[in-house]
């Protein structure tokens, strides 16, 4: 019965990757609008009624394409974040490094969240990205906290510290995906690093919200 079940959740694993994979190269190279379920299924090899069956939908494939590149995109930048539990410095320099590198890197990936994670955020599936963006904020915050805590960094409240640490970098991003002639994101990690470390250093301290106040928005933490 387990080599049934593991052989079950591998096959279920492979009819989902095969459509999502299809979904991202359709919908990145024609649009979502273009993309029929009929093409999909004859693109993934994955039959119309196996696509309902695993999404609901073609708004729920593309949200589930969204939902694994926030995933990917959080994943990175806490990684660097928690890299460095004792040096704040570092840990900052690292999350704006990783957030510009981890577009750079995936360019297609960043595209598809730039287009279309508004389009996800006003549809029906909404909340599963509200709660990926949930959950990053709050650690991100925490670790903030934390250096605020051990008197590296002053304390800060949740939205000026994301606005310091991550909003400049995803302009950035922005920038570069929408012209071709931009420099590449990790040019400017270094500055930017710096530059948001300074801001941090330098404000004065803010009073931090209660316990049963840690931010939970569901506030886009996906940009890129």
């Amino acid at each position: 019965m387990k080599v049934f079940d593991a052989g079950l959740r591998e096959e279920v694993s492979s009819t989902r990757r095969r459509v999502l994979d299809a979904a991202a190269r359709l919908v990145l190279e024609d649009g979502f609008d273009a993309v029929t379920l009929v093409r999909l299924s004859q693109a993934s090899g994955v039959s119309n009624g196996s696509i309902y069956h695993h999404f609901g939908s073609k708004d729920g494939v593309l949200a589930s394409v969204l939902t694994e590149i926030v995933q990917d995109f959080h994943r990175c930048v806490l990684a660097a974040l928690d890299h460095y539990p004792d040096d704040a410095h570092a840990g900052v320099l690292g999350a704006v490094g990783a957030h510009l590198s981890w577009t750079e890197q995936h360019r297609d990936q960043a595209l598809l969240l730039q287009r279309y994670r508004e389009r996800v955020a006003r549809g029906p599936e909404q909340r599963r990205i509200s709660e990926l963006n949930r959950d990053f904020r709050n650690r991100s915050t925490a670790w903030l906290h934390r250096q605020a805590e051990a008197g590296r960094l002053p304390v800060v409240t949740a939205e000026v510290g994301h606005a310091l640490v991550f909003a400049p970098a995803a302009e950035l991003c922005r920038v570069w995906l929408t012209k071709h002639t931009f420099p590449a994101p990790t040019t400017f990690t270094a500055v930017l690093g710096e530059a948001a470390w300074a801001a941090l250093r330098t404000l004065p301290s803010q009073a931090r919200p209660r316990e049963n106040r840690t931010p939970d928005s569901g506030e886009d933490t996906s940009r890129t």
